[in-house]
């Protein structure tokens, strides 16, 4: 009986957090798994994604028609012999796409994953870089 009210109590906190999400419209009404930021300087971008528990081989990147697109899965299983009590971390399947600047160059976009991030570099195209001009005296 005692799992029947666990069970009971954690569908009604899935509903009490989705009613939550329809009827709050901020910026924290929703909020994207895996999470990112995304940082620039003048040679270019640099996407992380916090991935803990995501393994290189789960992680498909692709770049296409301008869109930068994150796939990737994280699996569950509880140990041996217990069951889920309570679960807050996300798990499955995700995908994330991100819309490339014009001055990204697709060709030269690296990926690395350390310490459960994910961190995609993403180089201004040569032409689109910042550069210093020297002033010639004549």
């Amino acid at each position: 009986m005692w799992n029947n009210w666990q069970d009971l109590e954690r569908t009604f906190r899935t509903l009490e957090r989705q009613a939550a999400r329809s009827f709050y419209d901020g910026p924290a009404a929703h909020v994207e798994w895996p999470t990112s930021t995304v940082s620039s300087d003048d040679t270019g971008f640099v996407l992380e994604l916090e991935v803990p528990g995501v393994r290189e081989q789960d992680l498909q990147i692709t770049v296409e028609n301008g869109v930068l697109t994150v796939r990737g899965e994280r699996s569950f299983e509880a140990p041996p012999g217990y069951r889920v009590q309570l679960q807050e971390r996300p798990f499955g399947k995700f995908k994330r796409a991100f819309r490339l600047s014009n001055n990204v160059d697709t060709e030269a976009v690296s990926a690395a994953l350390k310490d459960g991030v994910l961190t995609v570099r993403l180089p201004k195209r040569a032409e689109a870089q910042a550069r210093q001009i020297s002033v010639k005296v004549s």
